[in-house]
This record gives C-alpha cells, structure tokens and sequence, in this order.
C-alpha cells in the first residue's frame, strides 16, 4: 500500500517508524538484557520528551509526501479488499480485522525486513529464524494483497469512512483515529488493553504492549500493586504481562518463535532462537516476577467486560 495508508493502519497498531494515529513521531529503540533478553524501551534521542498536547499535535514526517500526492482510490478497490478479508483472522469487524492485520504485518518490519537486520552479524540460528520470518511474511502478503496496494494514498481516515466500526474496540481505534477526539496515550492504552482481552485479539494487545514501551512508557496499573517503584522493571512487567495474555488468542501467533516479541530475543541472545514465549519465559523469569506477572495479568482479566463483542 502506500506509505500513508501503510502508516495509518501501522499507526492504529503500534508505532512502526512513527504513529500517524497519535499524530507525534516518537524515536525509540529496545534495549535488551544480554543474558536473560528481558526489554526495556529507552529513546533512541536524548531531546527531552514533549507535553502530550504539544507531541500530538505534530505529524511524523514521513507522511508529507503523501499527503501532498493524494489521489482517487480505483473504482472497486472495496470489493477487492472484502474479498482479501473474507475469512477473518481477528474480527468481524472489519475496522479492527484491517488494524490487527496492519500491526501483524509490522512484524514483517513494515514491507522492508532489511532495516530489522541490518549490520547484524548473524549465527546460523538466528538466519533460520530470519528466513522463517521472511516465510511467514511472503505468506500474509500473499494472503492480503491490500498490505501493499500501492493505489490507495487517502490514509487510514479513508479506511474507517469505508469500513464503519461496528465494535467497542473498533469504535475506540475510529476514535483515536481522528484528532480531534483522540484520548491521550495513556488514557488510550488504558480502554485498549480491556477491549482487547473483551475481543480475544492478540495483535491489538501486542499494540498496547508495543506503544506503552515508547516515550515515556506509561503505565497502566498502580505500582502500588507490585509494591515496586523501579519504573523499567514495572515497564518490563506490563510488557510481558501483555505478551502473555496475547498468547491465548490466534493459536500464540504473537507468542511464536517468529513473533516480533520472540525475534527481539533471538537477535540479543541466540539461545533463544527457535523458542516460543512460553519457553522463553521459562528460562527467564524468576520466581519472583512471575508472582508479580500474575497479578498484574489477573489485574488485565478483571478489568476487560464480560461480554465478548
């Protein structure tokens, strides 16, 4: 697809290169342990970090060229697409199936792998998982052609004007999808993590996970529950807590060896390449933190409605 559409989607779902649905360019990279491949998230610049009012209201720049070529969908491109979407993988809804599509082909490192393995050295174990990734990712494309539809360059607002939202979590990304009813990072991973688990969807938790390690990295639980104050642990917590929940959803598609989560792991630490979540969690996690694990994935549970939508 175009690069604004690709951002749209991609910005709904996480912040790829930027975020266009929180309307700030937030540059950020994982730093990860060595030894047990546990992440914290730290700004990739040292340039102090915005007021949320005065970060949203920028736009990332890789948008310009778009937004200054747009042009005329071609006629019966919603056909094309309903008919690409036919057996959903996420949610009736097409909003969030389109969203949560998006942010599985983030994974795939946004249309380019190259950029996720450029001057890696790599071992033998760590090209086997490339070359899986890069499997999977041929697969999703052959799949979903629209991934990549070079003619659409209206952006995502184009996609929720098409394609009405028809759930509570749908109806929350149409939401944050316009400016000027968006809720703050917080406030929106705060409504998306219970929304998710309502819906059963992995990809819009791994979501939660991904835009709460940027920035700031905010939270979305009272410390006080851990009885820690150590901000990275607490951060590190909520990331895997999230990365578990997701596990239970689409057959543990984001908690696979090839799983973005599970690629950061492989290339810190090559002993973990291969593994799912589950192993990996097992290898690194103490005792400790998995009590705490526990209850903060307990706290997740009790928050998200009953019903599912």
């Amino acid at each position: 697809m175009s690069r604004k559409l690709q951002y749209g989607l991609l910005l709904l779902a996480a912040l790829c290169v930027c975020w266009l649905v929180f309307g700030w360019w937030l540059g950020s990279y994982t730093e990860l342990n060595q030894t047990t491949g546990l992440a914290t998230q730290t700004p990739a610049t040292q340039t102090p970090a915005m007021p949320d009012d005065q970060a949203q209201a920028q736009l990332p720049q890789h948008t310009t060229e778009t937004q200054n070529n747009s042009q005329t969908p071609p006629e019966g491109w919603q056909d094309d697409w309903l008919s690409q979407l036919a057996e959903r993988r996420y949610s009736q809804d097409t909003a969030v199936e389109l969203t949560a599509l998006a942010m599985e082909y983030e994974s795939c490192g946004n249309r380019d792998m190259f950029w996720r393995f450029k001057g890696l050295q790599m071992t033998e174990e760590q090209n086997q998982i490339k070359s899986a990734v890069e499997k999977h990712c041929a697969e999703l494309l052959s799949s979903y052609p629209l991934l990549e539809n070079n003619q659409i360059k209206n952006g995502i607002q184009l996609v929720f004007n098409t394609y009405p939202a028809s759930s509570p979590l749908g109806k929350l990304f149409q939401r944050q999808a316009n400016q000027n009813s968006r809720l703050d990072i917080q406030q929106f991973m705060s409504e998306l993590i219970p929304l998710s688990i309502q819906a059963n969807n992995s990809q819009t938790l791994i979501m939660a996970e991904w835009v709460g390690g940027f920035g700031n990295r905010k939270l979305t639980f009272d410390p006080n529950m851990i009885n820690s104050q150590n901000h990275d642990y607490l951060n590190t917590l909520q990331s895997i807590a999230l990365t578990a929940l997701s596990c239970e959803y689409q057959n543990g598609l984001t908690c696979s060896p090839t799983s973005r989560f599970m690629q950061e792991k492989c290339f810190t630490n090559q002993q973990f390449c291969g593994q799912t979540f589950s192993q990996w969690y097992d290898l690194a996690v103490t005792p400790g933190m998995a009590k705490d694990l526990e209850k903060l994935k307990q706290h997740y549970l009790n928050q998200a409605p009953l019903s599912k939508d």
